[in-house]
């Protein structure tokens, strides 16, 4: 490679650098919103998103919790998003 290309290469790096990914904003609006709505703390790791699905691996007590108030997380998810980025909590 020349030092024209290594210097496009870092150009491009340095615009994506700042980014962050919209599954990372979503999985931490979810933690803050199912603090706020059901009262209950959960990590990062307990939280997964694929397909518009959010996986939720955590105790029964807060995935019923969590599953009662679906409706209430989704529309506070979408609202903040301004699309529907999320179809399902599981």
């Amino acid at each position: 490679m020349n030092e024209y290309n290594l210097e496009k290469i870092s150009d491009l790096l340095k615009r994506y650098i700042g980014i962050v990914p919209k599954d990372v904003s979503i999985k931490k609006l979810f933690i803050e919103e199912v603090k706020n709505v059901v009262g209950a703390d959960i990590n990062q790791e307990e939280v997964s998103i694929s397909n518009q699905i959010i996986f939720l691996k955590t105790n029964s007590i807060i995935k019923n919790s969590v599953f009662l108030n679906k409706t209430i997380l989704l529309e506070k998810i979408q609202k903040e998003f301004g699309e529907k980025v999320i179809k399902e909590i599981k």
